[in-house]
C-alpha cells in the first residue's frame, strides 16, 4: 500500500500507508512552529496581519497555514498517478477550508 501526500500544488511525498498520517502531523507541527518567524511578534499574538490597501482601507488576513491532502490505496485501488493527484488535490481543498493547518486522508471505499 502507498499514499500520495500532496502538500502544495507541485510538492508531494509518496510514503507507505502506515506512517503517512504521522508525516502529516509532523509537517504541520514544524510548519506552525516556524511560520511565526516570518511575522512580527504582535501579528503572531493577534493571529492575523492587518494590511492597508491602496485606498487606505485596512484588511485582516490570517497567518499562513498549510493544507495537505492524502490519496491512499488502503480503501480502494488507485490506477494512475493522475487519479492519485486528483484525489489528493480534492482532499487538500477540504483541508484548506478548515482555516488552519490541517490534513485530510481519503477514507472512501471503492
Amino acid at each position: 500500500m502507498a499514499e500520495l501526500i500532496l502538500i502544495a500544488d507541485d510538492d508531494y511525498i509518496v510514503k507507505p500507508f502506515e506512517p503517512a498520517e504521522q508525516v502529516c502531523v509532523d509537517i504541520i507541527a514544524r510548519f506552525d512552529q516556524d511560520i511565526g518567524e516570518l511575522y512580527d511578534a504582535a501579528d503572531v499574538a493577534r493571529g492575523y496581519v492587518e494590511i492597508a490597501d491602496r485606498r487606505g482601507d485596512t484588511h485582516r488576513f490570517p497567518l499562513t497555514s498549510i493544507a495537505i491532502g492524502v490519496a491512499t490505496t488502503s480503501q480502494r485501488p488507485i490506477r494512475t498517478q493522475w487519479e492519485a493527484s486528483v484525489i489528493a488535490t480534492e482532499l487538500k481543498g477540504h483541508a484548506k477550508r478548515l482555516g488552519c493547518s490541517a490534513y485530510e486522508v481519503d477514507r472512501r471505499g471503492g
